[in-house]
């Protein structure tokens, strides 16, 4: 039943009831998730831009950014674009959850495409995320290029609208009554 565009809520549970009886594991709907934990089954899709790379090479569109470099994880190194390879990867804990490959001044100093790697005075350092998460990020930069997905963002843009207007226009960040009945009777 719809209340003024929502959901009828569950008054035990303070959830939608929709979304209460398909989290309940012997709903029909949920069979084919059953090989998901709980966690999988009932977490939301966050539908969001991934942030672009802030590298001055990525915003001057010149250089070779982390994406040029080859990164092979069973290996633990990084080759560069003119083929030169790591030598050092660094977990460090204070860097979670990112990992470092460092090359040596030796292998950047004599290469004649230095100033398109790096600007500084010492060698060239990649900073990435662990394989599963750089992964993950590469194919959600990828799916950003879809259209199907910036139609589903512009849904996220249009909730996040309304919900903004409610909150600064309407002053409904601090409503003094529960319940959506009460609170439209306050505005009037």
């Amino acid at each position: 039943m719809a209340i003024n565009g929502f959901r009828h809520l569950d008054h035990q549970r303070s959830r939608p009831s929709y979304v209460h009886r398909a989290l309940q594991p012997e709903h029909p709907q949920s069979e084919p998730t059953a090989h998901l934990d709980r966690r999988e089954r009932i977490s939301p899709a966050l539908v969001g831009p991934v942030k672009a790379s802030g590298q001055w090479q990525h915003k001057e569109q010149t250089g070779f950014a982390r994406d040029d470099f080859t990164i092979d994880f069973t290996n633990r190194q990084v080759t560069c674009p003119r083929g030169q390879v790591t030598t050092s990867w660094v977990q460090a804990p204070a860097m979670a959850p990112y990992i470092a490959a460092h090359f040596r001044p030796r292998q950047c100093d004599p290469c004649p495409a230095r100033s398109l790697c790096t600007r500084g005075r010492a060698a060239r350092s990649v900073y990435f995320l662990p394989q599963h998460l750089h992964e993950l990020q590469a194919h959600n930069r990828a799916e950003q290029q879809n259209p199907a997905w910036r139609r589903l963002y512009a849904l996220r843009s249009e909730a996040e609208g309304t919900i903004a207007e409610l909150a600064l226009g309407h002053r409904a960040r601090h409503c003094r009554y529960h319940g959506l009945a009460k609170t439209q009777c306050r505005e009037l």
